[in-house]
């Protein structure tokens, strides 16, 4: 996150991601992920927990990933596809306190008991999006920290989350 906002720094007016028609730039991405790093920490993301993120490919899916990595938390890629029965397993085995999604995409009660963070709402919440201290929000972030558990299929049948830390995404 502190390498983002750098090149935030560098160059606010280029555009930062790009899907389909819909473009962000730098400025554009790094302000709406603070908005949602801030209701995250709002409901408790904080370094050394993880947050799964059941979004579609989308800008919406970058600001999400950013804002976590933002609070210093881990987050959980997960598909929308995924059965009922699977993202119940994959929310409890991450142990994840906080689901990142939308209202249309997952109906919070059908599969888990976590805080479910519509993340159209957080970038539309009138007092956050209007908020004009849109500045840097990371925390200090050790390169060994996890910034993300990818789940595999597991050699047991069973999904397996793997740990990858910030050093290891660095260059991406």
């Amino acid at each position: 996150p502190a390498l983002f906002e750098a090149q935030v720094r560098r160059t606010p007016d280029a555009v930062a991601v790009q899907h389909g028609d819909a473009a962000a730039t730098y400025a554009e991405l790094n302000g709406r992920a603070n908005r949602l790093a801030a209701t995250l920490r709002s409901h408790g993301a904080d370094v050394g927990s993880h947050v799964v993120i059941v979004l579609e490919r989308s800008i919406e899916l970058v600001v999400a990933q950013l804002a976590v990595m933002k609070c210093g938390a881990a987050y959980v890629p997960l598909e929308p596809e995924y059965s009922v029965e699977r993202l119940q397993y994959l929310i409890e085995d991450s142990g994840a306190a906080l689901v990142i999604s939308t209202r249309q995409g997952v109906r919070a009660g059908d599969v888990c008991d976590r805080i479910l963070v519509d993340v159209g709402e957080a970038a539309s919440d009138e007092q956050t999006a209007l908020s004009s201290d849109d500045g840097p929000r990371s925390r200090a972030i050790d390169g060994d920290a996890p910034a993300y558990v990818m789940y595999t299929s597991g050699s047991t049948g069973q999904p397996k989350g793997v740990i990858v830390p910030h050093r290891a995404i660095v260059r991406l």
